[in-house]
């Protein structure tokens, strides 16, 4: 939840990501929740009474680069939106609405700025300023003379307004922020010298702060007050006032407050999850403040007493763990471990050592009902009793904040294994240990450059360990390891047996495959490949998988081991992180905002069986010449009459041609593939084979082919 908006004593609106509005009538006592179409967050509301108000909504395509910015009206105080037919003339690939402020039922204010910074000065994108005396139908664009950004506009009266901007080339700098002011209904604009204004918020028609900036003639003159705030985890991200001395701020999760006008701030609460992104209070006693995970926070004694609305953990998820169909972990953020003994339905939060309740949490491992370890920040801890107790076994000091164990793998009761890094972008670290963790050595010899992310053991020998621009591979138990350098950061891996396995990498979307044992891997492409990074990923057998996508929140399938994929659900605003299977119908998945998703069915026909009794060999298909200039030959045999479709995409993933796609005969054949118009460079084929007789046998063949010019 982004932004909050009290519109009465009783009466709020809160907006978040998704096109998330939620609004409440009786102090939150009861929360009406709803998403808007085609809206990825509500960028700015505006309202005249209790009932009558506006919002802005953004929503942006990635895939088609398409974005659009629409305004939605409300006549019940927010229970239910009309989407306005505004028909702005404005470039939506350039701009998008980003603030509005209405003066009574007709008239009102609009802002659009640039969707992101332009450094050329000399090709500027200023904000655009709009004018409406129609409720919002019709817009009027007004040269103001102000060619920077427009931030945010507030009036206080009918005539006299404060317009907040920015420089077009910055995004937000409170150093090159500028005020300015109208007293004529914004027809003409005054400036003030200052600079470094923050958010305008007045108290009443004469006093008004503008960040660090107060006025009590309204906005006349405005003077600076130094904040002496005290020492916080971040910098403070918001700030309200609701009188010319008391205020609130926040950062992170810490609420403050100053009765001084901020010559003094004292910490009021701490909040137990969710980073908060904003605080306002309707008058003196009656505030609230929101953030990440649907955290939501309210007051009705000016700030004494905080009380959350709301159940549950909102803190991100990064990994989970179950044994059985019952018994499973999850990990997280400040120091999170929940344990469900009832397969998710109830989830109840493990307490660590003091030293250890607010660190971040990486990695979970059980080996049965009783013994587990977790890991993160610089700590391991272990317990032998389900939870209840937790131990630390190490603790690594590490180099800066942002390092930390990433992952922890166990083969049994007694060896394991334990990587991560040093910083963000540092050095990574590898740690074994073979007594339960008594004692762990390092086993990377502090030679490893670059960042580890994940571990995947098959069986007890042959295991994987994936990070940044590294590989490692054991075939006796982590005794020793092979180390081998890559040229994207790999984020996940996992092996089905000693010869089939997957990697997902964050560069580019990049996924891979093998099928002997990690000695040669195929960079795999499938659709939108740039926009559906493969967070978190499981394969069941050689053939059927399930990942979850970065960016937009899919849950996807593929029936023929990770060479094609299609989507099958799309979640609410969450990025899984982290999932596993007890059995093929079975699991779970944990992710950011305190997300547990429980996976019960199958995507799969289980009479599928894609690679197998089809009996064509890695002979079945062959390219020559290969590399070639600018023609080359595909030939393939065929055992029994079947469907072929063969097509081209290049190595981003993006397809190229289709070479055949029709019915053939038992016997062998040929295509060609003529580059001529095509750049240089390497190229994937994939040939798919059903069969005639038995439409559920098939097979596909991927190659890789090299035009050379």
């Amino acid at each position: 939840m982004f932004a909050v908006f009290p519109l009465s004593a009783n009466q709020a609106i809160i907006t978040g990501s998704g096109g998330t509005i939620i609004t409440t009538k009786d102090k939150g006592q009861n929360w009406q929740i709803q998403r808007l179409p085609e809206v990825d967050w509500v960028r700015d509301i505006s309202f005249i009474s209790e009932d009558e108000g506006w919002i802005i909504g953004n929503w942006l395509d990635i895939v088609n680069q398409q974005s659009e910015s629409n305004i939605f009206k409300t006549s019940d105080g927010g229970i239910s939106w009309q989407k306005l037919d505004i028909n702005l003339e404005i470039d939506f690939s350039v701009y998008r609405l980003h603030g509005i402020e209405f003066l009574n039922s007709q008239m009102g204010f609009l802002l659009a700025n640039p969707k992101s910074t332009i450094p050329d000065e000399q090709a500027p994108y200023p904000g655009l300023f709009f004018i409406t005396e129609d409720g919002g139908m019709k817009w009027t664009q007004m040269d103001i003379g102000i060619s920077r950004k427009y931030h945010q506009i507030v009036f206080i009266d009918s005539l006299t307004g404060f317009l907040l901007s920015q420089p077009y080339y910055s995004n937000y700098d409170f150093e090159e922020s500028q005020l300015h002011r109208t007293t004529d209904g914004g027809k003409t604009w005054s400036t003030f010298p200052d600079s470094g204004f923050g958010r305008i918020n007045f108290v009443n028609n004469s006093v008004g702060w503008a960040g660090n900036f107060r006025t009590t003639n309204d906005g006349e003159s405005w003077e600076y007050r130094k904040f002496n705030f005290p020492p916080l985890e971040s910098t403070i991200d918001r700030i309200w006032f609701t009188d010319s001395i008391t205020g609130y701020a926040i950062s992170d999760r810490t609420i403050l407050k100053t009765v001084d006008a901020g010559d003094f701030w004292s910490i009021q609460t701490k909040v137990p999850c969710g980073f908060l992104q904003d605080i306002k209070f309707y008058n003196s006693q009656i505030g609230y403040a929101c953030g990440y995970g649907g955290t939501i926070f309210y007051t009705s004694d000016g700030g004494e007493n905080w009380y959350r609305y709301g159940e549950g953990i909102t803190n991100n998820l990064q990994d989970v763990d179950f044994i059985d169909k019952n018994d499973g972990w999850t990990v997280g953020y400040y120091g999170t471990i929940l344990h469900t003994n009832n397969g998710g339905n109830d989830w109840e939060k493990q307490i660590l050592p003091e030293e250890c309740d607010s660190i971040y949490i990486r990695g979970v491992d059980f080996i049965d009902n009783e013994t587990g370890w977790v890991a993160g920040a610089g700590y391991i801890l272990k317990t032998e009793n389900g939870g209840k107790d937790w131990f630390v076994q190490l603790k690594i000091e590490l180099s800066e904040p942002t390092g930390c164990i990433r992952d922890i793998k166990f083969l049994n009761e007694n060896i394991g294994f334990a990587v991560g890094q040093e910083s963000i972008d540092g050095p990574g670290f590898h740690y074994q240990t073979s007594d339960g963790g008594i004692n762990w050595q390092r086993a990377d010899h502090g030679d490893l450059p670059f960042p580890l992310d994940e571990i995947y053991f098959v069986d007890n020998d042959y295991g994987w360990i994936c990070g940044k621009y590294t590989l490692l591979s054991t075939q006796d138990g982590g005794q020793n390891w092979t180390r081998e350098y890559c040229d994207v950061f790999l984020r996940c891996i996992q092996f089905t047996d000693h010869e089939h396995g997957w990697m997902s990498a964050i560069d580019e979307g990049a996924f891979y495959r093998t099928e002997d044992g990690g000695k040669t891997w195929t960079d795999v492409p499938y659709k939108n490949r740039y926009y559906h990074f493969m967070n978190s990923f499981h394969f069941f057998n050689n053939n059927q998988g399930i990942a979850a996508s970065w960016l937009f929140c899919d849950i996807l399938s593929t029936k023929d081991g990770g060479l094609s994929w299609s989507q099958e659900e799309r979640l609410p605003p969450a990025r899984l992180n982290a999932m596993t299977f007890v059995n093929n119908s079975l699991g779970w998945a944990v992710g950011t905002n305190g997300t547990i998703l429980k996976f019960q069915g199958s995507y799969f026909d289980t009479n599928n069986s894609i690679y197998t009794s089809y009996n064509l060999t890695e002979s079945g298909v062959s390219i020559y010449p290969n590399p070639f200039n600018p023609i080359t030959t595909i030939t393939f045999s065929l055992p029994k009459a079947s469907q072929v479709k063969t097509e081209v995409y290049d190595l981003t993933g993006r397809f190229v041609t289709v070479l055949c796609d029709r019915h053939y005969p038992a016997g062998t054949y040929s295509v060609q593939f003529d580059g001529s118009v095509l750049a240089s460079g390497i190229y994937i084929l994939r040939s798919r084979m059903v069969s005639t007789e038995n439409p559920g046998k098939s097979q596909v063949f991927t190659r890789k082919m090299m035009l050379m010019k």
